[in-house]
């Protein structure tokens, strides 16, 4: 779950959240890599991998380059099966590995700064959120006076907290989502679809577009951008010089 207090022209912070520089390993910092936007990943994010005994972080991209080179017959287990090969399954959901293949010959890489053991940064099942997440969000809520739940049943507290927080001191609660949700009976509205928040969101998202475009609110550069997500459904900025799909 993400909470973010994006303004609306804040676009260079999207492209940094969207395309991150690569964090090198010598930049250590509790927050995460240098230059975060604000979007802040309670639960933690994939972008990044962090060391669990001195925190120095380094790109998901370096780390999965270290994988594979540590792990020649993985990485090409792994290309094999993004090409399209078909996998067998074991009784037990798991994917049957080739001839060997072993789990526990998988290497994975030490921290360059300390040593220690790498894991992605995010908060597995029975972690608890770091001290500065869980102080960085109160005081998005605080700072806020509406709140919408996209995608979520806020099954866990940590998530479940904020939208209790923005009800308790009078601000608004929105909710999307598919399913039923543990935030149902006390937001001020709630949105139910079939086809979850991607069949919803774009049609806002057009919408304020043209709101946007119609109040000379928008860039060129920023229409085009969002125009580009909306039409080749990858929420992510194209290289510069690259038009938006008509």
């Amino acid at each position: 779950m993400g909470v973010s207090r994006l303004a609306a022209d804040s676009d260079e912070h999207l492209r940094t959240y969207l395309a991150p520089a690569q964090v090198q390993p010598s930049v250590a910092t509790a927050a995460g890599a240098p230059g975060t936007p604000p979007i802040l990943e309670l639960h933690g994010t994939l972008r990044h991998a962090h060391c669990l005994s001195c925190g120095t972080p380094t790109g998901r991209d370096a780390f999965q380059d270290r994988l594979s080179t540590l792990n020649p017959a993985w990485a090409k287990y792994a290309s094999e099966i993004q090409d399209g090969r078909e996998e067998r399954l074991n009784p037990d959901g798991d994917v049957e590995l080739p001839p060997g293949m072993d789990y526990e010959a998988f290497t994975v890489p030490a921290c360059d700064a300390c040593g220690g053991p790498m894991k992605p940064r995010v908060v597995f099942f029975g972690e608890s959120l770091e001290p500065h997440v869980r102080a960085a969000a109160d005081a998005f809520v605080a700072g806020s006076a509406q709140l919408l739940v996209v995608g979520s049943s806020l099954a866990t507290f940590s998530a479940f907290r904020l939208l209790k927080q923005m009800k308790e001191h009078g601000g608004q609660v929105g909710l999307l989502n598919v399913g039923e949700s543990r935030g149902d009976p006390i937001v001020d509205w709630r949105v139910g679809h079939e086809d979850g928040a991607g069949a919803i969101l774009p049609e806002v998202a057009r919408r304020l577009l043209q709101e946007a475009v119609e109040q000379n609110r928008l860039s060129s550069r920023k229409r085009r951008t969002i125009e580009t997500m909306l039409t080749s459904g990858k929420v992510k900025p194209l290289p510069a010089g690259r038009r938006a799909a008509s």
